[in-house]
């Protein structure tokens, strides 16, 4: 017999559906949107330097090695992240940079389990 898909009603969540409506939040990175595609991880650390310690940054890339044009930075810890934030707009090469929240995003496995992407 084969197995039957997975279906959802507008009513029914589906199984892997957690309260949190993107995520599990990460009180220590920030998402940083709107980096020129040929901005390096190096220079991405040197700029959030200025607004605390920075043990981490990360930019996303496509199967082929090409930026995605977004990144993530892990500061030492929460207070550091929650100040950069809140400086309204920030610039680096002449690009106006979106920094918000660093959301881990969790994903189904067609089945009743949850996966953080961070442990497979």
């Amino acid at each position: 017999m084969l197995p039957t898909p997975n279906t959802y009603s507008a009513t029914e969540p589906p199984s892997c559906y957690s309260p949190l409506p993107h995520g599990v939040e990460i009180p220590n990175r920030v998402f940083v949107g709107g980096l020129a595609y040929n901005t390096t991880e190096l220079e991405l650390k040197n700029f959030f330097n200025q607004f605390g310690i920075v043990l981490d940054s990360k930019i996303i890339t496509d199967r082929q090695g090409v930026s995605k044009g977004y990144g993530f930075v892990t500061f030492d810890t929460a207070e550091e992240a929650l100040k950069v934030q809140e400086q309204g707009y920030l610039y680096y090469n002449e690009k106006k940079l979106n920094v918000s929240k660093a959301i881990r995003k969790q994903v189904c496995n067609g089945g009743d389990d949850v996966i953080d992407p961070q442990t497979m």
